[in-house]
């Protein structure tokens, strides 16, 4: 995980950016974030949301209407 976020955000750093050091205009190496990044939120953030242990295995097709049936009730209740 911490290495697709990493590459996403040298990307987009070199984007913005440019490839010198905004300091001394030397080549840069590494991404300094300005805000502290809290992993332990986020590593329990994806842990609660998409590595949860409450599955169950369906069929494409079942999988696809429970979807729906999940979305219609988002709806509904949203309404």
């Amino acid at each position: 995980m911490k290495l697709w976020m990493w590459s996403r955000e040298r990307r987009e750093c070199l984007k913005i950016h440019g490839k010198d050091c905004v300091e001394c205009g030397e080549p840069f190496k590494e991404v300094h974030h300005l805000k502290t990044i809290n992993w332990d939120r986020i590593y329990s953030v994806i842990y609660e949301e998409v590595l949860n242990l409450e599955t169950r295995p369906l069929c494409e097709k079942c999988h696809d209407m429970t979807k729906k049936e999940s979305n219609f009730k988002k709806k509904e209740v949203s309404k």
